[in-house]
């Protein structure tokens, strides 16, 4: 039984070498992207305890990682099959959907429509930050070399954060200060600057439209619900006329932008929260690396105070030795003298 606990481990660092060693290879093109050898897949799908977020690297790399980064989306597909977390980040924050937004090997098998199948399977980490504070949208500009593989991922984008009612994602800043709109004028995207812009645009128009039904509700209920007050002071010859059904229909409408209110302030309050979150996560490895900087710094100084006073030691025996030289050499010509 001792021998087998010791194979196991032996046998897992086999089955992630073989996995690695295929992804560390770029694809063959789009056609042989969704390529993938018999024995990887059947070593991927394994139940021998395989694990598919295995760290490949001092980065805390995974096989996601790596799998994204040459472009191999068939394994893409079984990692994420076998479980594998499509939101986790390397130790500078960067997650697989950053990786696949920066270079162009998606947008070459956009006939298979990859990338689009990409923000679907990576929907967790469309508003991650890596550590510079950047989003996935920040990462579409560092596409600079291929401009157009840069516009077709900000289309999409955009389009899949406002179908998830996310779109002030394209408007948040890293830590810098530095948009996305702007990180893609300064790499010459000017293109791609346009589309963020405008959707950037639409997510102020969209939070504008939300503060304003936000004040009416408040303005609303403060009278304390003016249509039910309107609707109860009515004259019956005026309700006889239909005028209540108009009142009733007015007193829906505002429970209905009351509701709608709610529901996008909650929203809102979600996702600040999920910012706010990643924020303190961030702070929070950041507090930990300082310090295993300023632990690693103390050793260093402790070395060099070890050392110096190594110096001052071999400072004082070197000075003892040329004084004991300096007394021979004395002698010598002392001695030399008085025989002459």
């Amino acid at each position: 039984q001792q021998q087998q606990q010791q194979q196991q481990p032996s046998l897992l660092d086999d089955a992630v070498s073989l996995v690695l060693g295929f992804l560390s290879r770029p694809a063959a093109g789009p056609a042989g992207s969704e390529h993938v050898p018999a024995a990887v897949e059947e070593t991927i799908l394994s139940d021998r305890g395989f694990d598919p977020n295995a760290e490949v690297g001092g980065e805390r790399t995974t096989l996601l990682h790596v799998a994204t980064r040459h472009g191999h989306w068939g394994a893409v597909r079984l990692l994420l099959q076998r479980g594998a977390d499509a939101a986790r980040p390397s130790r500078d924050g960067t997650t697989a959907l950053m990786l696949a937004a920066s270079q162009p090997l998606a947008y070459a098998a956009r006939q298979a429509r990859v990338f689009e199948w990409l923000l679907d399977a990576f929907e967790a980490a469309l508003i991650k930050r890596d550590k510079k504070g950047r989003t996935a949208v920040h990462w579409v500009s560092l596409a600079g070399a291929h401009e157009p593989a840069a516009l077709y991922y900000s289309t999409l984008l955009v389009r899949k954060l406002a179908s998830r009612q996310l779109i002030e994602v394209v408007s948040w800043c890293d830590y810098l200060g530095c948009s996305a709109s702007k990180l893609a004028v300064d790499c010459g995207l000017l293109r791609v600057a346009d589309v963020l812009q405008q959707a950037a645009a639409q997510a102020a128009s969209a939070a504008l439209e939300r503060s304003g039904s936000s004040a009416s509700t408040v303005s609303l209920n403060s009278t304390g619900s003016a249509p039910a007050v309107a609707a109860a002071a009515m004259p019956s010859s005026l309700a006889r006329r239909g005028g209540g059904d108009r009142y009733e229909a007015a007193a829906r409408r505002a429970s209905g932008l009351v509701c709608a209110a709610t529901d996008d302030m909650r929203r809102e309050h979600q996702q600040q929260r999920r910012a706010i979150d990643a924020d303190t996560e961030y702070a929070a490895q950041l507090l930990l690396e300082l310090r295993s900087e300023r632990d690693a710094a103390c050793a260093d100084a402790d070395a060099y105070a070890a050392v110096a006073q190594q110096c001052d030691v071999a400072r004082h025996v070197e000075d003892t030795m040329r004084r004991r030289v300096e007394q021979t050499v004395g002698l010598q010509h002392v001695a030399r003298t008085s025989k002459l």
